[in-house]
């Protein structure tokens, strides 16, 4: 059981380029790809891109792509795709917002759009969540997938931030002692928060053997000479998120002038099953003044 769940976890790692490949002859699931959250500000919209790359010949099956009932297994090579892609934008609460399904052969590509119309003012902003599904094709087979999630200001059109999904995942585990995913550090100053962010991801990755459960986390900020800034615990349905928010100001911690070396971290407890749940973390540094995201760090 450690097995199967820990790699059902690695499977659902966001990587710059995801490669996952198989054959008809068992039961083959849909590739699931899923980025940590992000915050969308007033005058920004979002698109999340897929690229259908390639697939590796020397895992292509033998004989035909399709089970023959026969048993035999004839010479000949198969004929891939297409895929069916589906495109989802989350709230942090699991709801869907936008979603899109396609249809992509190899060296194809397409897109989501999504333009929130219930963000009224600056510096309003929500959370967001993308998700990639790739269905196997006839023969199986799942492609090599390149990703990108854009933050676009509305204005000038220009790319404001890209999220290439290589943020960690902590991955789950059977144990009895709880789990920590550590970020670098980072300088922030008094015109920007940082907030740090944890989505439970069971709602896409279910456990094997045991339904989905709540998670229970803690988020902590800490200076450089490791004295604790801030600190939080949260328990998470599948699907949801939490997030913990640091400025200079509200902390007590110097608000003027200057740069405050940071550093975020979150705890993640086991489940009433003794499982390590997967959860996705990401460290997002936005404007106060604007809303807008400044950069997203994934953790290490």
């Amino acid at each position: 059981m450690k097995l199967r769940r820990l790699s059902l976890c690695i499977m659902m790692m966001t990587l710059t380029g995801f490669c996952l490949l198989g054959v008809a002859y068992g039961q083959i699931d849909p590739f699931k790809a899923s980025f940590g959250m992000i915050g969308i500000a007033y005058g920004q919209s979002a698109k999340l891109n897929v690229y259908v790359d390639s697939l590796d010949p020397g895992q292509l099956p033998p004989g035909p792509c399709q089970p023959d009932p026969t048993g035999a297994l004839p010479p000949g090579p198969c004929t891939p795709g297409p895929w069916r892609v589906t495109f989802k934008i989350l709230n942090g609460d699991g709801t869907v917002l936008a979603q899109s399904t396609q249809t992509l052969t190899l060296k194809q590509a397409a897109s989501l759009d999504y333009r929130p119309t219930d963000i009224p003012f600056t510096p309003v902003r929500k959370r967001i969540r993308p998700i990639v599904l790739v269905d196997p094709d006839a023969n199986g087979l799942i492609p090599c997938i390149k990703q990108t999630f854009e933050l676009i200001n509305d204005d000038t059109q220009r790319t404001a931030v890209l999220y290439p999904g290589q943020d960690d995942m902590m991955m789950g585990d059977m144990t009895q002692s709880a789990q920590r995913v550590a970020f670098g550090l980072v300088g922030v100053i008094s015109s920007h928060i940082a907030r740090l962010n944890v989505i439970n991801t069971e709602d896409i990755a279910p456990p094997r053997d045991f339904p989905p459960g709540p998670c229970k986390v803690t988020l902590s900020f800490f200076g450089s000479d490791g004295s604790l800034l801030a600190t939080i615990t949260r328990t998470l349905d599948p699907g949801h998120a939490g997030s913990l928010d640091f400025n200079i100001a509200s902390f007590g911690s110097g608000g003027g002038a200057g740069r405050l070396m940071i550093r975020a971290e979150v705890i993640v407890e086991p489940d009433a099953n003794g499982l390590i749940p997967c959860v996705m973390p990401t460290l997002e540094v936005f404007d106060m003044a604007s809303g807008k995201t400044t950069f997203i760090i994934p953790a290490s």
